[in-house]
C-alpha cells in the first residue's frame, strides 16, 4: 500500500473550460485529497500552450480555493480523449499536507513539485539550467539534498531535434549532469522519464524523499545497461566529437514510506543492453518493453496499478489499444502521443507498482 493513490480522468470536450469542469467533477468524486494534477492536451503553438497553462492554473485556483493542488500542463495528446488528467491523491486526514508556491510537503518526509518551467524563448540548455536552479532553491529551502530526489519527469520540446547547440535531449542531459554533480549518488540516481512534447520548452516535475538513502533503493534491470553507464556511441548530438553526458537515472526506484512501499518504474522502451530493438514492429517493441518492466519488480509482492504509455505514431494506436484491453484490467492507463528520445523507438512506458496488501 502506498501513501499515494493515482487516478486518471478524461474528457472529450473540445473547449478547455468545459473539459476542466468535467475533470474537476470526476476528481471530486474520489474521497481523497488531490495534491497534483498533470494535465495532457494538444497544443498548436507555444503561444496557445502558454494561454492554456494560465487558464488551467486559474481554473484550479478558483475551483479549489484554499487547498489548491499542484498543476502541470504537458503538451502531449491523449489518444482516446481531448484532455486527460493524471491525479495524485493522498489521505488528507492521515497526512499533514503543507502547501507552498509550486510544491508541497507531506509529513516532513516527502516533497512534491508542480511543473517547473522556464522561458521557452531561451535555448534548451538555458531553460534546463534555469529549471534546475529553481529546483535547487526549493530543495534548499526545505532542507532536502539533491540526492533526495527519487522520481523526476523530464518533458523536452522536440526532444530529438538537432540544432548547432546540440540535440535537445543531450542539452538537457548535460544540464542535469551539471546539477547532479553538486552531490554524491552512492544510493543511485532517481527513477526518471525523458520524453518529447510538441510545445512548452523544458518542464520537470519532481518527487523527493527526505533522507532518501534510508527509505529508497535503486532497482537495476539485468537485461539493460544502466542509462547512466551508456557508451558515447548511443548518445546523439550535432557534434559527436564532444563528450556527451549520459542520462542520469535508474531503471526503477523503490520507496518505502508511510508504512507502505511503492516502485517508480522509469520510462522504459525496447532496449536490450544499450541498443534499441532492430524491430520496427509496434507489437514486438511493446512485448520487449513489458518484458523489461517485468524485471523491475516481483509480481508476487507488487502489483502494477498505473501505466503511462507514450506512443510515437497515432497509427499504432489500434494495436496498443487492443493490448490494453486484454492486459490492463483494473490498471489505471493513460496513452498519449509523444516523441521518444530515440528516433527508432516507437513506444515508451512508465508506471507505478504498489506493494500488495497482505490478507489473512
Amino acid at each position: 500500500m502506498s501513501i499515494f493513490k493515482y487516478k486518471i480522468f478524461k474528457s472529450n470536450a473540445s473547449e478547455i473550460g468545459v473539459a476542466l469542469q468535467e475533470l474537476f467533477a470526476k476528481i471530486n468524486s474520489v474521497e481523497l485529497t488531490p495534491v497534483r494534477l498533470v494535465i495532457f492536451c494538444n497544443t498548436t503553438s507555444n503561444e496557445q500552450y502558454t494561454e492554456s497553462r494560465k487558464t488551467i492554473e486559474l481554473a484550479c485556483k478558483n475551483h479549489y480555493t484554499d487547498a489548491v493542488p499542484l498543476v502541470a500542463l504537458i503538451a502531449q495528446t491523449p489518444l482516446d480523449a481531448e484532455f486527460a488528467a493524471e491525479v495524485t491523491f493522498v489521505d488528507g486526514e492521515k497526512n499533514a499536507i503543507v502547501g507552498h508556491p509550486n510544491y508541497i510537503t507531506l509529513n516532513d518526509e516527502i516533497l512534491l513539485t508542480g511543473a517547473i518551467y522556464a522561458s521557452n524563448a531561451d535555448s534548451i540548455a538555458e531553460q534546463s539550467d534555469d529549471i534546475f536552479a529553481q529546483l535547487g532553491e526549493i530543495l534548499d529551502k526545505e532542507e532536502y539534498y539533491i540526492n533526495d530526489i527519487v522520481r523526476q519527469w523530464n518533458y523536452i520540446e522536440q526532444i530529438t531535434h538537432l540544432s548547432p547547440e546540440g540535440q535537445n535531449y543531450q542539452q538537457f542531459n548535460d544540464a542535469r549532469s551539471r546539477f547532479y554533480s553538486k552531490t554524491d549518488w552512492v544510493n543511485g540516481y532517481p527513477a526518471a522519464t525523458g520524453i518529447g512534447t510538441s510545445h512548452g520548452g523544458v518542464t520537470i516535475v519532481v518527487d523527493a524523499a527526505k533522507n532518501s538513502s534510508k527509505c529508497s533503493q535503486a532497482i537495476d534491470n539485468p537485461l539493460q545497461v544502466s542509462a547512466h553507464a551508456y557508451s558515447q556511441q548511443v548518445l546523439i548530438d550535432s557534434d559527436n566529437t564532444r563528450h556527451k553526458s549520459t542520462p542520469k537515472f535508474e531503471r526503477a526506484r523503490r520507496l518505502d514510506i508511510g508504512g507502505g512501499s511503492m516502485i517508480y518504474i522509469s520510462g522504459t522502451a525496447a532496449i536490450r543492453g544499450e541498443e534499441s530493438s532492430p524491430s520496427n514492429d509496434i507489437t514486438e517493441q511493446l512485448r520487449l518493453t513489458m518484458e523489461n518492466i517485468a524485471h523491475l519488480y516481483d509480481s508476487s509482492e507488487y502489483r502494477v496499478e498505473m501505466l503511462r504509455i507514450y506512443l510515437k505514431h497515432r497509427s499504432n494506436w489500434p494495436e496498443v489499444k487492443s493490448w490494453i484491453e486484454n492486459n490492463c484490467n483494473e490498471i489505471e492507463v493513460l496513452c498519449i502521443e509523444a516523441d521518444i528520445c530515440r528516433q527508432e523507438l516507437l513506444i515508451e512506458i512508465e508506471g507505478i507498482a504498489n506493494k500488495k496488501i497482505e490478507t489473512r
